[in-house]
């Protein structure tokens, strides 16, 4: 027996050419934001610092975590996988 579709469904969702405009416009805000606030050189040296922080805090939090590995050897135990057999299977099936 083949169903036949109702021509007359609503489609739900979203238009993909509405989509693709907001998509354009919300993209030339954030461009047009960043290019404004890097004109400034002040802004631009704030966001050097800033850069340069994050850059100096990654890399202690690296040091410190590669010496914290380093000093605590880490033992992981490693548990063996179970084997399931195609009888297994279909017992589970069958129940």
């Amino acid at each position: 027996m083949i169903k036949k579709t109702d021509k007359k469904e609503k489609k739900t969702g979203v238009n993909p050419f509405v989509a693709a405009v907001t998509g354009i416009i919300v993209g030339a805000g954030v461009v047009t934001a960043g290019v404004m606030s890097l004109k400034n050189k002040d802004n631009r040296k704030k966001i050097k610092k800033v850069i340069d922080k994050v850059k100096t805090k990654s890399q202690d939090y690296l040091k410190k975590t590669k010496d914290f590995i380093n000093d605590n050897e880490v033992e992981v135990e490693v548990k063996p996988k179970k084997t399931i057999t195609a009888k297994k299977i279909v017992n589970k099936i069958k129940k």
